[in-house]
């Protein structure tokens, strides 16, 4: 079984794939969301300057709900009364 990787964790012994498996595997992956990635953009339902003007607004929307969450979770310590 050349090719395959063993290996031995705690008395366990497991036999790890091919690496040439593992790349075509990512390389199928990278295709799919490629194919994903324009199907989304072909079959957008609005324009190219709306959806980056959206996603602007929700980036910042999450940038304030995110440094509010932020500040709470740094206050929380200093109200702990241990």
């Amino acid at each position: 079984m050349s090719g395959y990787f063993y290996l031995t964790l705690a008395g366990q012994d497991y036999i790890r794939k091919d690496v040439g498996e593992t790349m075509k595997f990512v390389f199928g992956l990278l295709v799919g969301f490629a194919l994903g990635v324009a199907a989304g953009l072909i079959l957008a339902p609005q324009s190219g300057e709306a959806t980056r003007a959206q996603l602007n607004e929700q980036g910042i929307m999450l940038r304030d709900r995110s440094s509010g969450l932020t500040n709470e979770i740094r206050a929380r310590p200093a109200r702990s009364n241990f």
